[in-house]
């Protein structure tokens, strides 16, 4: 493999990172604004929660199921990241 093959390939590798940081961090913003206002509906009391026919389980099961879908798109950026240096690196190999 050329050289200018492999700076090439490298630089495609650099620009998938800084894209998928820049959506992992986008993810974190949501989850945090998610949480905030969560934290703020149960810190109001229950009265708040009954006036928008929620309760706090409810509350609690969806800030749960929100890291859990962060967790996994986070997970899934790795690997993407992580796949993409192997292809390179086995074709380094050839």
């Amino acid at each position: 493999m050329e050289t200018e093959d492999i700076l090439h390939r490298l630089q495609d590798i650099l620009d998938a990172v800084e894209q998928k940081h820049g959506e992992c961090a986008e993810g974190f913003e949501r989850f945090q604004v998610a949480l905030t206002e969560v934290l703020r509906l149960l810190s109001t009391g229950e009265d708040t929660l009954r006036e928008l026919h929620g309760s706090p389980d409810a509350v609690k099961g969806y800030i749960l199921r929100a890291l859990s879908l962060l967790r996994s798109q986070t997970d899934q950026m790795w690997q993407d990241i992580a796949t993409s240096i192997a292809a390179l690196s086995e074709d380094l190999r050839k």
